[in-house]
């Protein structure tokens, strides 16, 4: 299947979300969480620029309710 939109990730409250992410594509990039509560440094601001080729492991208590996150 080809997409552009990444995995699809389910997460319970109350779990650690522990995510690697491996920046494989020619640019720097990172995460942000839209509408999910996350420490600030787990949440992709300008400053949490994951450089290609390398990779960061977001770590976070996932603190709220069902919903969806993008």
């Amino acid at each position: 299947h080809n997409s552009i939109l990444g995995p699809t990730l389910q997460l319970t409250s109350g779990q650690t979300a522990a995510i690697i992410f491996n920046n494989n594509i020619e640019s720097d990039t990172n995460i942000h969480w839209h509408g999910l509560l996350v420490p600030s440094n787990m949440d992709g601001l300008p400053k949490n620029i994951i450089n290609s080729g390398s990779s960061f492991n977001y770590t976070f208590l996932v603190t709220q309710r069902a919903a969806m996150y993008w």
